[in-house]
């Protein structure tokens, strides 16, 4: 009995370390842990230094940006972000300095105005 016991212990033990231990892709922002946002960051090859630093937008339509913006994004045929638009459109959305280096074409000037773009639409309209 005690050994029956000890076994669906272990069985629990071992079933909560591959639900913890499963690939980011497979879980949610909220179940995202600091090894998780590190194997991502790896995975992307993003380097950040800094302190209080976002974490990086895993897809568009996670991020915080209106979905108006993410149809004309989606629109001219950006399917994913790129490496240096993940982690820098979180930081511009905060209103942050950065400096981002990657190649060119990677999407710098993307992941600068994005968050320009987020900021423009923020500001009350003009009536004439």
């Amino acid at each position: 009995m005690i050994f029956r016991k000890r076994i669906k212990g272990l069985a629990k033990k071992e079933a909560k370390q591959r639900w913890d231990d499963r690939h980011w892709k497979e879980k949610s922002l909220d179940e995202m842990t600091e090894r998780d946002w590190r194997i991502f960051k790896e995975d992307y090859n993003i380097a950040c230094k800094g302190g209080r630093i976002p974490n990086p937008i895993r897809s568009w339509r996670e991020s915080d940006i209106q979905s108006e913006l993410l149809d004309i994004i989606d629109k001219i045929g950006y399917k994913e972000p790129t490496p240096i638009q993940r982690q820098a459109i979180p930081i511009g959305l905060q209103n942050r300095d950065i400096i981002g280096v990657a190649e060119t074409g990677s999407g710098k000037t993307a992941a600068f105005l994005i968050p320009l773009l987020v900021w423009i639409q923020s500001l009350p309209k003009i009536e004439r």
